[in-house]
This record gives C-alpha cells, structure tokens and sequence, in this order.
C-alpha cells in the first residue's frame, strides 16, 4: 500500500501501465480501488506520433494519458479475474498430477490381468 500512498500524496487520480505480461498484475492489485486505472496495449503506445527520443517511456505514457490519446485494455472486474487465476491454477496442478502418475498403456494392463490367473 505505500505505493498507493505514496502516489495519492503527490495528487494522482489516474495511473496508466503498459500490459507486459502478467507484470502489470500486482501493481493493478495493490492500485485498484484507489485510481482510475488504464491498461494499454505497449503496441499502440509505440504507434502514437510525436514520441521523443530521450523521453523514458513512463513519461511518455503519462504525457499520452494527460492529453487522452490512450485507448485502455479490457480488464474484467476483481471477482472474474480472481476467478480465472483459480481456474488457471486448478488446470495447472491437475496438469502437473497427470505428469507424476502416468496412465499405464491398455496394453500393460491387460498383459497384467492375463497374468493374475494363471
């Protein structure tokens, strides 16, 4: 939370960040509630015209957010996106199970059946 805080100290109301990756995810965490929030695609960040060459890209995104020319992301709201990360997470450990007990071949299993009664 001290980002937050901190941020609100300064006066802000609105924070934009770039979707790169899954790395904007804690940062939306921890500001959600307390800023409007824009997510944008790093693609149409680079396609503006007029970008500097020395200028840092968060400066730049903020330059581009004061004069509204960011066109922001989908993200859905807290409660889906808390329950899609479960269900990622569910797939994931059903996927690593799988791989540490394999499923014997039909074929294994009927050579040990035809086994048992003899």
């Amino acid at each position: 939370m001290a980002l937050a805080d901190y941020l609100e100290a300064l006066g802000v109301k609105h924070v934009a960040m770039e979707s790169t990756g899954v790395l904007w995810k804690p940062v939306w965490k921890v500001l959600d509630g307390w800023f409007k929030l824009m997510l944008v695609n790093p693609r149409h960040v680079k396609q503006v015209p007029g970008r500097k060459s020395g200028v840092s890209d968060a400066e730049w995104i903020a330059q581009l957010l004061q004069c509204g020319l960011l066109q922001g992301s989908l993200v859905p709201r807290r409660e889906l996106r808390e329950l899609r990360d479960l269900t990622r997470f569910r797939a994931h450990s059903w996927h690593l199970s799988r791989r540490a007990w394999p499923i014997a071949s039909t074929k294994s299993w009927k050579m040990r059946i035809s086994s048992w009664g003899q």
